[in-house]
């Protein structure tokens, strides 16, 4: 039951789990395509790179599965033909990036957002989806623990970063609040604060002169609160200028 149990123990919640099961499925008519092509299994290699996409432990659990789910006898593959079969396979520790996470998505809850909404569009651009676990599509704090082992090991890059500062995902216009938490956030992470911060003060004074951003005078509350803030980014500018 170990299988079935690290499935269980990994996965979030019940939809996680049932794409899991359904993936092996996938996987496993993949692999009863291959025996049918070559029924004596004298090139393992498809099979081999279908099972790496699981912990070497379980590879004889999931051909089990495909030979029962198909009433089939699966061939013996010789796992010591290959670098990663279950008995000399040493998987590498990664670390653990959680308190970065936290450290940027608990700071302040408008700029996590557009932290999250840009971690999937990088993982979608510049990512291999079969490179990542379901819980690593889903789940943005794993996403980010991959990409910092296997991406980012030098550190958030500054495109990356710069983009971030623009908050053109949530169109957010950046308080002076947000600027000082965008700047504890950079302390934290060691990042220069300055090169990327002077334009989103920049930006967010670009931002303040669209019309359809601007609260309408009837609600006057509103609309005195937005002129307030858009004055005190002005004089902060005009300071840091002179």
């Amino acid at each position: 039951m170990e299988f079935e149990k690290d499935l269980i123990s990994t996965s979030e919640n019940e939809t996680i789990l049932y794409e899991k099961i359904q993936k092996i499925k996938n996987n496993a008519s993949k692999i009863f395509a291959e025996i049918n092509q070559n029924p004596t299994l004298k090139d393992n290699k498809a099979i081999i790179k279908i099972l790496q996409k699981y912990d070497p432990r379980f590879w004889p659990k999931i051909l089990k599965f495909v030979g029962l789910y198909y009433k089939i006898n699966v061939p013996e593959i010789n796992y010591k033909l290959y670098p990663s079969h279950p008995k000399s396979t040493k998987r590498k520790r990664e670390i653990d990036y959680s308190n970065e996470y936290e450290a940027i998505t608990l700071q302040n809850l408008n700029i996590a957002k557009e932290f999250i909404q840009l971690l999937h569009d990088y993982r979608s651009n510049k990512v291999n989806p079969s490179n990542l676990e379901l819980e690593q599509l889903h789940n943005p704090q794993k996403l980010y623990n991959y990409l910092r082992n296997h991406h980012w090991k030098g550190g958030i890059p500054v495109e990356f970063l710069s983009e971030w500062v623009k908050m053109q995902k949530t169109r957010r216009i950046l308080s002076g609040d947000d600027i000082d938490d965008f700047k504890v956030i950079f302390d934290k992470l060691g990042v220069d604060k300055d090169l990327d911060l002077g334009k989103a003060e920049n930006l967010a004074i670009t931002k303040a002169t669209i019309a359809d951003e601007i609260p309408s005078i009837q609600d006057f509350r509103r609309f005195k609160e937005f002129l307030i803030k858009r004055m005190d980014m002005i004089e902060r500018l005009i300071k840091k200028r002179n």
